[in-house]
């Protein structure tokens, strides 16, 4: 004996209504959204973490480098190339400059030179900023694949700036070394400088 109340009951306890749909997707589209935007905040935070610590490795680089050589080269480099001539050495005279002329050379290999630290040695003072390895990502190579940088760059892409020499007007006595963080907007409150 069918009894066909009973098995219309039944099926009304086994499926899910259109509402009952609507809320579960609703649910999981804000737990995604919230996971989201937790992951953006998550890389945020690990990308100014890491522009940090990239930025105290180059100061405390440049800070050996100016003990060395003396001084620094007067420069105002909005690519961060001067900061990898003197702190990598590659095709760069012992005053620490990458002329047009050098930059054109074919010795400009992203090998450092043998220069600077005594007969048959190059002075490497940030072995980070290797095109050979570019484990860091520190350096925007060119796109042929040559290991010749074509920028010093943050976690964000965006090059390193710097600048020394009292004809550039350095915020410190020494030198400026900056970039604009990660919405690549001068004066704000994301800028990581040393002044």
């Amino acid at each position: 004996m069918n009894n066909p109340l009973k098995a219309q009951k039944t099926n009304r306890l086994r499926a899910f209504t259109l509402i009952e749909l609507l809320v579960v997707i609703s649910i999981i589209v804000i737990l995604s959204g919230l996971v989201i935007g937790v992951a953006g905040f998550v890389q945020q935070k690990a990308a100014t973490t890491k522009a940090k610590a990239q930025f105290k490795l180059v100061e405390m680089a440049l800070e050996e480098y100016k003990r060395d050589a003396g001084v620094l080269p007067s420069i105002y480099d909005k690519e961060g190339l001067s900061i990898y001539m003197m702190l990598f050495g590659d095709g760069v005279g012992e005053d620490g400059i990458l002329s047009d002329e050098e930059a054109a050379s074919p010795l400009v290999d992203g090998e450092p030179d043998l220069i600077g630290a005594g007969p048959g040695r190059a002075e490497v003072y940030l072995a980070e900023l290797d095109p050979a390895s570019n484990s860091q990502k520190m350096l925007k190579l060119r796109s042929s694949g040559e290991p010749v940088p074509v920028a010093v760059v943050d976690p964000w892409g965006k090059p390193w700036r710097f600048r020394s020499g009292a004809d550039n007007n350095p915020m410190n006595p020494d030198f400026d070394i900056w970039s604009a963080g990660g919405d690549a907007k001068w004066d704000t409150d994301d800028d990581i400088k040393n002044w």
